[in-house]
Protein backbone atom coordinates (compact mmCIF):
# COMPACT_ATOMS: atom_id res chain seq x y z
CA UNK A 1 0.00 0.00 0.00
CA UNK A 2 1.25 3.47 -0.90
CA UNK A 3 1.62 5.66 2.18
CA UNK A 4 -0.75 8.62 2.10
CA UNK A 5 0.55 12.02 1.16
CA UNK A 6 -0.63 15.19 2.80
CA UNK A 7 -1.83 17.93 0.45
CA UNK A 8 -2.57 21.52 1.44
CA UNK A 9 -4.68 23.76 -0.79
CA UNK A 10 -5.11 27.44 0.01
CA UNK A 11 -7.67 29.86 -1.41
CA UNK A 12 -6.66 33.49 -0.95
CA UNK A 13 -7.96 36.90 -1.85
CA UNK A 14 -4.87 39.02 -2.29
CA UNK A 15 -2.02 36.53 -1.75
CA UNK A 16 1.05 38.64 -0.98
CA UNK A 17 4.71 37.86 -0.39
CA UNK A 18 4.01 38.17 3.35
CA UNK A 19 1.17 35.65 3.08
CA UNK A 20 3.47 33.41 1.07
CA UNK A 21 6.07 33.46 3.88
CA UNK A 22 3.36 32.54 6.40
CA UNK A 23 2.06 29.75 4.13
CA UNK A 24 5.53 28.23 3.69
CA UNK A 25 6.13 28.38 7.46
CA UNK A 26 2.75 26.69 8.03
CA UNK A 27 3.58 23.90 5.55
CA UNK A 28 6.90 23.25 7.26
CA UNK A 29 5.30 23.15 10.71
CA UNK A 30 2.50 20.86 9.47
CA UNK A 31 4.96 18.46 7.81
CA UNK A 32 3.54 19.04 4.34
CA UNK A 33 5.85 18.93 1.35
CA UNK A 34 5.53 22.22 -0.58
CA UNK A 35 5.40 20.07 -3.73
CA UNK A 36 1.99 18.93 -2.46
CA UNK A 37 0.71 22.42 -1.76
CA UNK A 38 -1.08 24.79 -4.07
CA UNK A 39 -2.41 28.33 -3.78
CA UNK A 40 -5.23 29.92 -5.74
CA UNK A 41 -5.67 33.69 -5.55
CA UNK A 42 -9.07 35.16 -6.34
CA UNK A 43 -7.67 38.70 -6.66
CA UNK A 44 -5.27 40.00 -9.32
CA UNK A 45 -2.39 40.56 -9.59
CA UNK A 46 -1.27 36.99 -9.06
CA UNK A 47 2.19 36.06 -7.75
CA UNK A 48 4.25 33.64 -9.87
CA UNK A 49 3.41 29.99 -9.19
CA UNK A 50 -0.08 30.83 -7.93
CA UNK A 51 -3.27 29.88 -9.76
CA UNK A 52 -5.68 32.62 -10.76
CA UNK A 53 -9.17 31.99 -9.41
CA UNK A 54 -12.45 33.08 -10.90
CA UNK A 55 -13.91 34.33 -7.58
CA UNK A 56 -17.27 33.37 -9.08
CA UNK A 57 -18.52 32.02 -5.75
CA UNK A 58 -15.83 33.49 -3.51
CA UNK A 59 -13.70 30.87 -1.72
CA UNK A 60 -16.18 28.11 -2.59
CA UNK A 61 -15.40 28.29 -6.31
CA UNK A 62 -11.73 28.49 -5.32
CA UNK A 63 -11.93 25.19 -3.44
CA UNK A 64 -13.60 23.57 -6.45
CA UNK A 65 -11.04 25.01 -8.88
CA UNK A 66 -8.12 23.84 -6.72
CA UNK A 67 -9.52 20.33 -6.36
CA UNK A 68 -10.14 20.14 -10.09
CA UNK A 69 -6.56 21.26 -10.75
CA UNK A 70 -5.01 18.55 -8.55
CA UNK A 71 -7.52 15.75 -9.13
CA UNK A 72 -5.30 13.85 -11.57
CA UNK A 73 -2.40 13.98 -9.08
CA UNK A 74 -4.29 12.62 -6.09
CA UNK A 75 -4.14 9.01 -4.98
CA UNK A 76 -6.99 7.31 -3.15
CA UNK A 77 -4.83 7.15 -0.01
CA UNK A 78 -4.05 10.89 0.08
CA UNK A 79 -5.23 13.37 2.67
CA UNK A 80 -6.20 16.83 1.39
CA UNK A 81 -6.56 19.86 3.64
CA UNK A 82 -8.48 22.88 2.34
CA UNK A 83 -7.79 26.33 3.77
CA UNK A 84 -8.60 29.91 3.01
CA UNK A 85 -6.42 32.85 3.94
CA UNK A 86 -8.31 33.47 7.19
CA UNK A 87 -5.95 30.75 8.44
CA UNK A 88 -3.51 33.62 9.04
CA UNK A 89 -5.91 36.12 10.59
CA UNK A 90 -8.79 34.32 12.33
CA UNK A 91 -7.30 31.00 13.42
CA UNK A 92 -4.52 29.64 15.60
CA UNK A 93 -2.15 28.86 12.75
CA UNK A 94 0.43 27.13 14.93
CA UNK A 95 -2.29 24.95 16.46
CA UNK A 96 -3.65 23.85 13.07
CA UNK A 97 -0.10 23.02 11.93
CA UNK A 98 0.54 21.00 15.08
CA UNK A 99 -2.76 19.14 14.73
CA UNK A 100 -1.92 18.14 11.16
CA UNK A 101 1.69 17.24 12.01
CA UNK A 102 0.67 15.00 14.90
CA UNK A 103 -2.34 13.36 13.26
CA UNK A 104 -0.66 10.77 11.04
CA UNK A 105 -3.50 8.24 11.29
CA UNK A 106 -6.22 10.35 9.72
CA UNK A 107 -8.10 8.44 7.01
CA UNK A 108 -7.75 9.52 3.42
CA UNK A 109 -10.18 12.22 2.37
CA UNK A 110 -10.70 15.94 2.03
CA UNK A 111 -10.74 18.02 5.20
CA UNK A 112 -11.49 21.62 6.10
CA UNK A 113 -12.52 23.59 9.14
CA UNK A 114 -15.55 21.77 10.61
CA UNK A 115 -16.85 24.65 12.72
CA UNK A 116 -20.29 26.10 12.08
CA UNK A 117 -20.21 29.85 11.67
CA UNK A 118 -23.09 32.28 11.33
CA UNK A 119 -23.90 33.41 7.81
CA UNK A 120 -24.94 36.99 7.07
CA UNK A 121 -26.35 38.14 3.76
CA UNK A 122 -26.64 41.89 3.29
CA UNK A 123 -26.05 42.39 6.99
CA UNK A 124 -28.86 40.09 8.07
CA UNK A 125 -28.34 36.69 9.73
CA UNK A 126 -29.64 33.73 7.76
CA UNK A 127 -31.85 31.16 9.46
CA UNK A 128 -30.09 27.90 10.22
Amino acid sequence: MIPSRKWALLVAYGYTEDTQRRWLWFLQQAGIDPAHALVLDNKAPILPGVLAGSNRHFEFSGYSELLEHVSDSLAAEDVVYLFNDTLFSHHWTRGWAQLIQENSRIPSGIYGDPRLEPVDLDGRPCAS
